[in-house]
């Protein structure tokens, strides 16, 4: 007579194995998904900061010499703006060049600033 052969299949250790594996998994990323939407709400302030910024720099162009050197908007974004007259670059009379210094933040997260320097032709003054 034959010997009957046992039939293979997943024992108690198998299933708590599988689901310890599992429950480890989970674990790691439930604790990492709150860290990852953290930094990226983190980029996209500072891109929205950036974007101001360059906003500020284009409205220093159009707007000179009205725009202020520092101000708050409604939205809570807020500014700073420096500027320096460089040296003359040649014998361009009615133009000077000036380098600004914009930085921005929100009022909900102003550590997460962001600055944009630019070089800005503009009429001479003098």
């Amino acid at each position: 007579m034959a010997a009957r052969s046992r039939s293979r299949g997943f024992v108690l250790w198998d299933a708590l194995i599988a689901f310890a594996i599992v429950a480890i998994a989970v674990t790691v990323i439930v604790v990492t998904l709150p860290q990852t939407a953290s930094r990226n709400a983190d980029r996209l302030l500072r891109h929205e900061a950036t974007e101001f910024a360059f906003s500020k720099v284009e409205e220093y162009r159009v707007t000179f010499p009205q725009l202020q050197a520092q101000g708050t908007e409604p939205s809570g974004w807020s500014w700073t703006i420096a500027e320096r007259t460089l040296p003359e670059a040649g014998s361009i009379a009615p133009i000077e060049f000036v380098e600004i210094e914009v930085t921005a933040w929100h009022a909900s997260r102003p550590d997460l600033s962001s600055t944009l320097t630019a070089i800005v032709a503009r009429r001479s003054q003098g």
